[in-house]
């Protein structure tokens, strides 16, 4: 499921995106599709991507917490966007630095 929203994700926002970066300000005007897929997209690169043991521990504790909370991507992203509003020294910076912060207040710090 995350894979494949990943892709779609990717291909979506290449288009609209010039440099290849998407700021948190750009993420958040997009409608909630295209908010949803973009974050599913972060989620299956932090829990899959790991160049190192720290960073496989992060992403099987943040692919458990997420999975152990049946969270659908719409409410990730919802929950992302919240949480970022809440927290708006998050928005200066990327979506998935605001996704990390979430998934940190959400399922605590991996130990």
């Amino acid at each position: 499921m995350w894979a494949k929203a990943a892709v779609i994700g990717l291909l979506l926002m290449s288009s609209s995106a010039h440099a290849g970066y998407i700021t948190y300000s750009q993420w958040a005007s997009f409608e909630p599709g295209r908010q949803s897929i973009y974050i599913a997209g972060a989620f299956d690169l932090l829990v899959s991507y790991a160049p190192d043991a720290a960073a496989q521990k992060r992403g099987q504790h943040f692919l458990r917490c997420v999975m152990d909370a049946d969270m659908k991507n719409g409410q990730l992203s919802d929950n992302v966007l919240a949480f970022a509003r809440a927290t708006p020294e998050v928005q200066k910076y990327s979506p998935m630095a605001a996704l990390i912060r979430y998934l940190n207040k959400l399922c605590g710090e991996p130990g």
